[in-house]
């Protein structure tokens, strides 16, 4: 059997971002996807309209079985309603696997403009986390500075970080994996008509599946940008696909 990814997130019915789109990123990088849904949200692609969480008993009910039945090599986490469900996920994964890598991506605003996670932020479980992957405004959210260096610096020092789109030009993008005081920039062109619903689910997801495959960390990533970028340049629209075929290109 493939190496069993779980993916801890939302359900959006457009399939653009949360479960959906982490199992299809896990299937094509060659795991199994596995799921629990943390929420439902009612949304397309372009628009939020609610969300209904999953209470902390219903998704132990649905990780229990899945733990019981299947050697999972790596979780990943999406949209919690709060810092207090974060931490008890995380707890339940340590308890039942000590070892399993836990990637947390942290959407705390909807590109929509819909919030999530509430409570304080000081008390997130870094310590338990192999990676964090959050974009700017989230760095300086979760690093309490309004200097992504800065907040950069602080949360490295307490789980990696792999920032995305801390500098910007015209052209490119540079992403920043840090651990420690180890730093590795990745520089990443800008697309034409690269801004892709869910594009962090997707790469959060690809992390976690190199990391199921037994890759480093660093060579996870490096393995995942080259995914992301694929699935980037896949379709003209919002929704981008998992072939890694460009758009209009022959397969």
């Amino acid at each position: 059997m493939k190496p069993c990814v779980l993916s801890v997130a939302g359900f959006d019915p457009c399939g653009g971002a949360g479960v959906l789109a982490d199992c299809k990123t896990f299937e094509q990088l060659g795991a199994t996807g596995l799921a629990a849904l943390t929420a439902i949200t009612y949304q397309s692609e372009t628009l939020i309209q609610g969300v209904r969480w999953c209470t902390l008993s219903e998704i132990r009910s649905q990780l229990q079985p899945l733990f019981d039945c299947y050697e999972i090599r790596a979780v990943k986490i999406g949209i919690v309603k709060s810092v207090a469900m974060l931490e008890a996920i995380v707890a339940f994964v340590c308890d039942r696997g000590a070892g399993i890598p836990v990637i947390w991506d942290p959407v705390m605003q909807a590109t929509t403009g819909y919030n999530f996670l509430a409570g304080k932020l000081s008390e997130i479980p870094f310590s338990n986390l192999a990676l964090i992957t959050p974009n700017c405004s989230e760095l300086c959210r979760l690093g309490s500075s309004a200097c992504p260096t800065k907040a950069l610096e602080t949360l490295a020092v307490r789980c990696p970080v792999y920032a995305k789109n801390i500098h910007a030009s015209k052209d490119t993008i540079i992403n920043i994996f840090q651990r420690d005081s180890y730093q590795r920039s990745f520089t990443i062109p800008k697309l034409e008509n690269s801004d892709k619903h869910g594009s962090g689910c997707v790469l959060s997801a690809a992390i976690a599946a190199g990391l199921a495959l037994g890759k480093e960390l660093e060579y996870a990533i490096v393995d995942a940008e080259e995914y992301i970028e694929n699935f980037l340049k896949s379709a003209s629209g919002l929704l981008g696909y998992h072939t890694g075929v460009p758009y209009g290109a022959v397969a």
